[in-house]
């Protein structure tokens, strides 16, 4: 079937509605329309031909007027309304073939010749050319449903009217002729729309296809993204658990106690995280299976979320956050699932601190709902969530992507675990959200006290969140280490600390801001962090002239490939999968500050090789640094500043960016400059000592040769005569 689909269209239309176009333009149509307009006016010339007979036979009398074929000629145009709906949407394309331009005049011309032939023969007492209009005129209209039902209903009602315009005719045979006509136009009908019904049949089905593929694949991305957050979750504390091992045994060997305990407890603390996010899915299975048995006892809610509480309140004075806990009473006894709902507790919690900014609020509020009823409220001052997406938060494994502030996506699991918890325990949640101001969770419980009283209280110990962690001597290299999560961040700094000096950041953001202001020997970057990835922090720091010398290793949990060559794409020097063996990080972070320590050396003499032989993006930088030396290399008074000032740096940013390039200080290097000027001045032997001096910044020619002696071992005169 040969379908036209290369047309343009006047007005902006939807796809569907132009494949609904396209579906109704096929040229065997067209080709067929050709056929039935002759044919359907070879049908009138010939009926008018024979009427004319009939006239000159006396079969029409002079002087009467046949009324209703008057109202019949009228009426007869209500025909064309469903090919006047066909020819407005065919006015809609702007090119249009040879045949779809002459496409309106034929169906014209097909309706008006067999109208016509039909109206004249109704005086006749025959149907037939009625029947040869509704089949003919059904199969060759390119209609749709509704309009062929229009077109069928129109010539049912218009032959009656014709009929019943006879006088002449008896009440027995007019009942033939309209059930007749009743019959064939419902025989036409569905017999000529069979055509259109496989058409658009064919049609469904290819949208029912289209449908599926695009389903399957949304599956499939939901599938690797899932899979990608989840060995997320699951990585990060293997690594704190697996790093802390060997750094449990060192301290154990070494007989340091109180480093042993430290590490036990670190080691205590991800393996805890670790298991909650398998029970948590396993708990969700249980759901499903309802196979999920609750264990409920009576005891405290307020002690209890009080103890919860604690528990998070290091990590939020890490993130500067006020958490508080309110209640409206000391003590309500309750039935509860302990488990259940420490779960319930920390998923609310942990997502509140997580999506609040610094120096944001999370509340916990306690309020009781009469003598039955008790409302747990947790409440922040965080982002908060669209309209759009909070219907759908609480469906499992749904996640919230957040354009203005890129936080960890996690699981999906909580929200839905936590809904599915509270509704097994007879409450309710729901949640009030709104976007920059925050987002408000409100679990309302039944009160009851059927189940056993508590009878041991469980201590639950405060397991402490790790600081910021600057150790050693200012000669040590400088290492900053950006990671969002607190125990990575403290094994990390052990295992560092005692080779380099370690400074931290907790997100892309404040990992870029420090880079900028320290200007790192080496940075140790997560990828998926908060406010600004990893990936993004990488790419910016590199295309920052002031940064782009320091060499990034990339640890993260994105263990597949592309990930792997996105992140080296954006400049990352080295890519490290979680969970990582110590070893192998210790040998890349060293193999990378040797490079640059050979790097030095090179750079160290870009001042006497001149441009030649720099290039990549650190000789740019000794190039500029050359030019503006070089421009004000008559200024005795030119120094640091005025260097940092000229490329664009603070003082501070200039001295480190020299000091891991070239290996050099900032005012070092303005001096070698100058005596390597003086060098090469003097090797012309018309130029006088204190001339030279003079031309290269020095005031005083006494001061230049102790300082020429000091840069090459040898006086300005001794080195003239050699």
């Amino acid at each position: 079937m040969r379908v036209l689909t290369n047309l343009d269209f006047k007005t902006k239309l939807p796809d569907n509605l132009k494949k609904e176009f396209y579906s109704l333009l096929h040229l065997e149509s067209v080709e067929r329309i050709y056929v039935i307009s002759w044919l359907g006016l070879l049908f009138f010339i010939l009926f008018l031909f024979l009427d004319y007979q009939r006239y000159l036979e006396g079969k029409f009398e002079e002087g009467r007027i046949y009324t209703y074929l008057f109202y019949s000629h009228l009426t007869y145009v209500l025909y064309l309304i469903p090919l006047l709906v066909v020819t407005y949407q065919r006015s809609l394309i702007e090119k249009m073939s040879r045949g779809l331009t002459i496409l309106a005049y034929s169906l014209l011309l097909s309706v008006t010749a067999i109208g016509l032939a039909v109206l004249v023969l109704a005086d006749r007492n025959n149907l037939i050319l009625y029947i040869i209009f509704i089949f003919v005129s059904n199969w060759a209209l390119p209609l749709n449903h509704a309009q062929r039902a229009i077109f069928n209903l129109t010539s049912f009602i218009f032959i009656v009217m014709a009929v019943l315009r006879i006088g002449n005719d008896t009440t027995s045979t007019l009942t033939i002729r309209l059930y007749e006509a009743f019959g064939f136009t419902i025989f036409a009908f569905l017999f000529n729309t069979f055509d259109l019904n496989l058409r658009s049949g064919k049609f469904l089905n290819g949208k029912l296809l289209e449908s599926e593929r695009k389903r399957i694949e949304e599956l499939e991305k939901f599938k690797s993204g899932l899979y990608t957050n989840l060995t997320h979750e699951f990585r990060t504390p293997l690594t704190v658990i697996r790093g802390m091992i060997d750094q449990a045994r060192e301290d154990l060997s070494n007989n340091n106690p109180e480093d042993f305990d430290e590490s036990l407890e670190i080691l205590s603390r991800n393996s805890n995280e670790l298991l909650n996010l398998i029970n948590q899915m396993l708990d969700l299975a249980k759901l499903e299976s309802k196979s999920l048995v609750m264990h409920p006892e009576q005891m405290d809610l307020v002690n209890f979320v009080q103890s919860v509480v604690m528990t998070y309140q290091p990590y939020a004075e890490r993130k500067n956050i006020v958490l508080s806990v309110h209640c409206d009473i000391d003590y309500i006894e309750m039935d509860l699932d302990e488990d259940r709902m420490l779960s319930i507790i920390q998923n609310l919690i942990s997502n509140a601190i997580k999506f609040t900014p610094e120096g944001g609020q999370v509340t916990v509020r306690i309020v009781k709902r009469g003598l039955k009823e008790v409302s747990l409220i947790v409440e922040d001052s965080g982002i908060g969530i669209s309209g759009e997406h909070l219907p759908l938060i609480f469906d499992r494994f749904y996640q919230v992507e957040s354009v203005e502030v890129n936080i960890g996506r996690g699981t999906g699991i909580g929200l839905a675990l936590t809904r599915e918890l509270v509704e097994i325990m007879g409450g309710s949640i729901q949640v009030d959200s709104q976007v920059g101001l925050g987002s408000q969770f409100e679990i309302l419980l039944p009160i009851t006290r059927n189940a056993p009283k508590k009878v041991e209280e469980r201590s639950k110990k405060i397991l402490k969140h790790p600081g910021d962690i600057t150790t050693g001597s200012s000669a040590k290299p400088l290492l900053l280490i950006v990671e969002d999560h607190q125990d990575v961040q403290k094994y990390l700094a052990t295992i560092l600390s005692e080779s380099y000096t370690i400074e931290q950041a907790y997100d892309g953001l404040e990992g870029y801001q420090k880079a900028l202001s320290m200007i790192p020997d080496m940075i140790l970057s997560d990828i998926m962090m908060p406010k600004m990835d990893g990936t993004a922090m990488i790419q910016r720091l590199k295309e920052d002239p002031r940064t782009d010398h320091i060499p990034i290793i990339a640890l993260t949990a994105k263990a597949d490939k592309k990930d792997k060559l996105d992140g080296i794409r954006k400049g990352a020097d080295a890519y490290i999968t979680k969970p990582f063996e110590k070893e192998e990080l210790l040998v890349r972070i060293k193999a990378l500050l040797d490079i640059r320590k050979k790097l030095h050396e090179k750079y160290r003499q870009f001042a006497l090789l001149g441009h030649k032989d720099l290039d990549g993006k650190e000789g740019n930088f000794i190039i500029n640094i050359n030019k503006v030396i070089e421009m004000n290399l008559l200024n005795q008074n030119f120094g640091v500043e005025d260097l940092a000032h000229g490329v664009h740096m603070s003082r501070m940013q200039l001295h480190r960016k020299l000091k891991a390039i070239a290996n050099r200080s900032a005012s070092n290097y303005i001096r070698s400059f100058r005596l390597n000027k003086a060098k090469t001045l003097l090797k012309d032997l018309a130029n006088n000592i204190s001339d030279v001096a003079y031309d290269v910044g020095f005031g005083d020619p006494n001061y230049f040769s102790k300082s020429f002696h000091k840069e090459f071992g040898i006086t300005p005169s001794d080195f003239r005569q050699n």
